[in-house]
């Protein structure tokens, strides 16, 4: 009976502690992300797991990665930032993207207050 006393606490302490983590995250900022396509290639896999942070747009340099949304409401993309120009609000930037495996920049222009920039991959597929 303790032994199964003790592993439910254990149990609860590990629940407890992930719940910890992942409210820290969200509050930090930080987000997953699953890549779904070779445009990042060889920098990303398609299928990997990226960690992100959001920062201002204020904060990205040419040749960041970021993670932005296409459009309100639609799928993002994780492109290398290649051209940055200040946008019509002061914390407002434009970005051009181009994937690492694009020959072409994104044809669209991205206009953002803040992105998620990409930190590291924690599962490469």
């Amino acid at each position: 009976m303790r032994a199964r006393s003790r592993a439910m606490s254990g149990l609860l302490l590990a629940a407890g502690v992930v719940l910890i983590v992942l409210l820290s995250a969200q509050v930090a900022g930080i987000k997953l992300y699953r890549i779904t396509s070779g445009s990042m290639d060889p920098t990303i896999s398609e299928g990997a797991l990226i960690v992100t942070k959001r920062v201002p747009a204020a904060d990205i340099a040419v040749g960041d990665i970021v993670t932005v949304q296409r459009s309100a409401g639609s799928r993002t993309v994780t492109h290398r930032v290649s051209q940055i120009t200040l946008g019509a609000a002061p914390d407002q930037r434009e970005l051009t993207l181009q994937g690492d495996a694009n020959a072409t920049p994104d044809p669209s222009i991205y206009t953002v207050g803040a992105v998620q920039r990409y930190l590291f991959t924690i599962i490469k597929e």
